[in-house]
């Protein structure tokens, strides 16, 4: 495998951007490659939430929290 010295890529070309953002998240992405229970996307809240966004029928703030607190179980109860 190939080594890149970074500091021979320019900063504002396109792998330039892309070698910056993963550098600035290293240590989030060796967390997901050790922890088998993480998942790479955010799809399962995504779907959770959507009817929310979608209706933007959301009154107040005690129906707001009962519906984050929904959606934090949802996903949480997966990764158990």
């Amino acid at each position: 495998m190939a080594k890149i010295n970074i500091t021979q890529v320019p900063p504002q070309s396109l792998i330039g951007k892309a070698l910056a953002y993963s550098l600035s998240r290293w240590e989030k992405l060796m967390l997901y490659c050790t922890d088998g229970r993480l998942e790479i996307d955010n799809n399962l809240v995504e779907n959770a939430i959507r009817p929310v966004a979608i209706g933007r029928k959301i009154t107040s703030l005690p129906v707001l929290m009962m519906r984050l607190s929904a959606c934090h179980d949802l996903f949480y109860a997966r990764h158990l």
